[in-house]
């Protein structure tokens, strides 16, 4: 079960490959101070926080691919629908917060908030 979400993270966090390589470049170099005992120009403690920062920003860009293809289908299964649901509050939300709890609450796979009724335009009886 957990084996296909494992295969994807990896592709997916191997899509950044760049980053990987810096890191691990960056954590050998590290680990072969700490090792041997080499006489580094750095801290030997920079070389491995460089290394998990560019592990981590491997990650995160994996991370945003993802949601950027997640919020693009959305939109294109709201539109083959033709209905108006999150990305429609997306655009028109009254600020960020807005769009980030309809996502929320989309990605928990709950519905989206639904929009105020207009306002009521005063009838002939209301003029004077």
């Amino acid at each position: 079960m957990y084996w296909a979400s494992v295969k994807f993270y990896a592709q997916a966090v191997g899509k950044a490959w760049w980053a990987l390589f810096v890191g691990s470049v960056l954590g050998v170099i590290g680990g072969t101070g700490l090792i041997w005992h080499v006489d580094l120009k750095f801290p030997l403690w920079l070389w491995f926080l460089a290394a998990v920062v560019c592990l981590s920003v491997a990650q995160f860009l994996a991370f945003h691919r993802v949601r950027v293809e997640r919020d693009s289908a959305i939109a294109r299964a709201e539109q083959a629908e033709g209905n108006q649901g999150p990305s429609a509050v997306r655009m028109q939300g009254p600020g960020v917060h807005s769009n980030v709890f309809s996502n929320f609450r989309v990605f928990l796979g709950q519905p989206p908030p639904k929009a105020p009724p207009p306002k009521a335009e005063p009838n002939e009886r209301g003029k004077k």
